[in-house]
Order: C-alpha cells, then structure tokens, then sequence
C-alpha cells in the first residue's frame, strides 16, 4: 500500500513528464523522433539521412 506521499510523488512524477512532451523546445524534435521509428523495419537501426529527410516532411 502507498501512502499519501508516495501517492503525490507519483502524480508529481507523471504530471512534470507530461508536461515537458509539450514544451516549445520539444517539437522540433518530434518529427525527427517520428521520421526515425517509422523507418526501422525487422530491427534495423535506420539511417540518418532517412530520418532527417521524413522528419523534414
């Protein structure tokens, strides 16, 4: 059982995350993070190139 501490803790925790994905410095990096993961196919790490020309579209 979690006591009210750890309780606010984990809310605090959970909260100050969410809100950093929406900072103003976080999304010109998304299309690069997107681009990179939609390009891995079967394990392969992908390359470069091919991330920063679909995080660029």
């Amino acid at each position: 059982m979690v006591d009210a501490t750890g309780t606010a803790s984990i809310v605090f925790a959970l909260s100050t995350g969410v809100a950093t994905f929406f900072s103003p410095c976080a999304y010109p990096l998304l299309p690069g993070y997107v681009g990179f993961y939609v390009s891995q196919t079967d394990g392969e790490r992908a390359s470069l190139g091919g991330a920063l020309s679909r995080g660029l579209l």
